[in-house]
């Protein structure tokens, strides 16, 4: 299915469920923890988000008289409440002040957070996110996976179609309801989190009607770097221009690469499943249009070596390679704002982007267009 990617988000919410932040400066905090059914002696820790994972900032331990979190905040900001004892994580979105969380261990997605508004405010945006995902999630993990190959295959412009309608659908949601809600402290994390689904020019519309106290908050700051590459890696933008090292560790520049040729650069990964679904697809137009002036350029999401090589061969993926193995973290990946993948820009022979995301048929017709039949 066209629509469906490996995303970076995908992964992180595997280990944390997500959520939100909050506005005023140095004020202390208290989160008291009630968790039916966790083991007594067991350490709960607070975590929070940074530039290079996750960091804990306070434990608590279970005794009778429960666990409590304190602290003092810099600026409002999203934590989470993590265990050994349990997998993934309760969002809390932390103000000054005192809060409580209340759960099982059986059904921590149904843990309440009280004494935040904030928190409250995030979590009826993406309760009504969800309610808008439901539109395909229900036939696709219902019906769909329940069809042979052949019923699939017949029903497969339908779930793109209640997937393209959810997605058009959370957008218009999103634009209309952060617009309104410039001084909401989850506002800057919410479009951050969705920022791929909305109209640019709506998330810097939402960006600059942000209150003064919410535009310094780090999450502010993360939209507004978000925002500036959307921009810089647009259609009718230049090459965003790398070097990195191919299969034998010798350096290609993509300028270079690139220069007098239309080409694919292909950000893709050996594990990424839809990826490698799509490679013979990529493959196909490569040999139709590579002596017409197209070529592909592959940059690798992998972090192992002989994985990377193993699928090019298996793939048969002739064209020009690079990695530098660091996963996500991939740097040219970052130079695009690369989140998910399978991802690709188009570039014309003056390395100006005229398209990006070309999968499937769409391909092909684009080649058509630009090079003949």
């Amino acid at each position: 299915m066209k629509n469906f990617k490996i995303t970076l988000m995908a992964f992180i919410a595997m280990l944390f469920i997500s959520s939100c932040s909050s506005v005023d400066g140095n004020k202390s905090f208290t989160i008291d923890v009630k968790l039916d059914g966790l083991p007594e002696g067991k350490e709960l820790y607070l975590q929070q988000q940074t530039d290079n994972g996750y960091e804990v900032i306070d434990t608590a331990k279970v005794d009778n008289a429960g666990m409590v979190f304190k602290g003092n905040l810099e600026q409002p900001k999203l934590v989470y409440i993590t265990s050994s004892a349990f997998r993934g994580a309760i969002p809390v979105f932390i103000e000054a002040g005192k809060m409580e969380v209340v759960g099982r261990l059986d059904s921590l997605s149904k843990a309440k957070v009280n004494g935040s508004k904030a928190h409250e405010f995030y979590a009826s945006v993406n309760g009504k996110l969800a309610d808008l995902d439901k539109i395909w999630q229900d036939f696709y993990y219902g019906p769909y996976r329940a069809m042979s190959s052949e019923e699939k295959a017949a029903n497969e412009d339908r779930i793109n179609m209640l997937y393209d309608s959810a997605q058009s659908m959370k957008a218009k949601y999103l634009e209309d309801e952060l617009l309104k809600s410039g001084n909401e402290p989850a506002t800057p994390l919410i479009a951050l989190n969705n920022i791929d689904e909305m109209d640019i020019v709506a998330a810097q519309e939402i960006y600059d009607n942000l209150s003064p106290e919410i535009v310094n908050a780090a999450d502010a700051k993360r939209m507004a770097a978000r925002i500036a590459i959307i921009k810089r890696s647009a259609i009718g933008q230049p090459l965003i221009d790398f070097s990195m090292n191919d299969t034998t560790g010798n350096a290609i520049t993509l300028s270079e690469y690139a220069k007098g040729k239309y080409v694919l650069v292909d950000f893709w990964a050996a594990w990424c499943a839809p990826c490698r679904r799509e490679n013979p697809n990529v493959v196909a137009n490569y040999k139709k249009y590579h002596d017409k002036g197209f070529t592909v350029f592959g940059v690798s999401f992998d972090q192992k070596k002989e994985n990377w090589i193993k699928a090019i061969n298996d793939d048969g993926l002739v064209w020009g390679h690079v990695s530098d193995l660091q996963y996500w973290s991939n740097a040219a990946g970052k130079l695009y704002g690369i989140r998910s993948i399978p991802q690709n820009i188009l570039l014309d022979p003056d390395g100006i982007i005229i398209a990006k995301n070309l999968r499937g048929p769409a391909l092909g017709e684009k080649l058509e267009e630009l090079l003949g039949e």
